[in-house]
């Protein structure tokens, strides 16, 4: 229904406000289609190995039903392992992609790591 209000509009116009006014809309549609920002919280498991919980979705199919966010635990000789994730009172639960899983309370991926650790 607006259409046809704003395509004789458009015709009318000159062609410097339709361009400024075809901008503001593109603008606009590239502002509600970003992608949320990147959210990532860590946990120091050990002197060897950081734990990262992220807002990213989970990617593996047969898990992200269940854990819908993604999960990353990366050891200081740079190998890593992903998983996935989901909150169950105040545990985070980390379904690791090998098959294991993982326990941790949700307030130890709140404190800051120790600088000069991994």
């Amino acid at each position: 229904m607006l259409t046809v209000f704003l395509v004789p509009m458009a015709k009318m116009m000159p062609a410097v406000i339709r361009l400024h006014l075809f901008l503001i809309i593109l603008l606009g549609c590239v502002v509600a289609n970003a992608e949320e920002q990147l959210k990532k919280l860590y946990f120091q498991y050990n002197d060897k190995v950081v734990i990262w919980i992220t807002n990213k979705p989970c990617l593996d199919k047969r898990i992200n039903k269940q854990y819908p966010y993604f999960a990353m635990a990366t050891r200081v000789d740079g190998e890593a392992m992903p998983g996935c994730y989901t909150h169950i009172d105040d545990n985070i639960k980390i379904q690791w992609i090998g098959g294991d899983f993982s326990i941790f309370p949700a307030n130890v991926f709140l404190i800051p790591l120790l600088k000069g650790d991994v």
